[in-house]
């Protein structure tokens, strides 16, 4: 069975800054290759490319690069007078 995960957009799957969501993902697919149920495909964030040492034989990591909000930094900005 195929199955998509999409992690949060702030820290990257595997777990390498901790965050609960991303602890959670990474035992699942941890597990997942020992018990082979599923074959995935995880979608992170990496600016990194630290993810790349990381190999498991039923996950497929697609690194993502995260843009910070930068409508949210110009609107920010504005002052109103």
């Amino acid at each position: 069975m195929k199955l998509a995960v999409f992690a949060p957009n702030v820290l990257p799957v595997p777990a390498l800054n901790g965050g609960a969501v991303e602890e959670l993902i990474t035992y699942f697919i941890e597990e997942n290759e020992k018990k082979h149920i599923y074959d995935i495909d995880l979608y992170t964030v990496d600016n990194y490319n630290r993810l790349s040492n990381f190999q498991y034989k039923y996950t497929n990591i697609l690194q993502i690069k995260y843009k910070p909000n930068l409508m949210k930094q110009r609107i920010g900005s504005l002052s109103i007078k």
